[in-house]
């Protein structure tokens, strides 16, 4: 019990965990890592046929067509227009949910 106390209480704090960086960071050195193997295994699986294209696209289709549209001014726009109607959303949600 002790060790779990010694250990939370180490992370919390946002100390090093002995090999010199905080613990935040190998965390999230972690995350990204899990998250660029699987969609390397996306991509290996899409290539190699196991699973159908059409299912699930190419990984490198699926960037490449995320930068050709970063590029297009109405795509832009209407991203804006999404994260305004989110936020009138949300403000809406607090106002009404919070005094209750």
């Amino acid at each position: 019990m002790a060790s779990v106390t010694s250990v939370t209480s180490t992370a919390a704090a946002g100390s090093s965990g002995g090999g010199g960086r905080p613990s935040w960071i190998g965390r999230w050195a972690r995350g990204a890592a899990g998250i660029v193997v699987f969609l390397l295994l996306a991509e290996a699986a899409g290539r190699l046929g196991i699973i159908s294209r059409s299912a699930l696209p190419l990984t490198s289709s699926v960037l490449w067509r995320t930068v050709l549209l970063a590029g297009n001014g109405g795509f832009i726009a209407d991203t804006g227009a999404t994260v305004e109607a989110w936020a009138v959303g949300l403000a809406i949600t607090v106002a009404v949910g919070v005094p209750l």
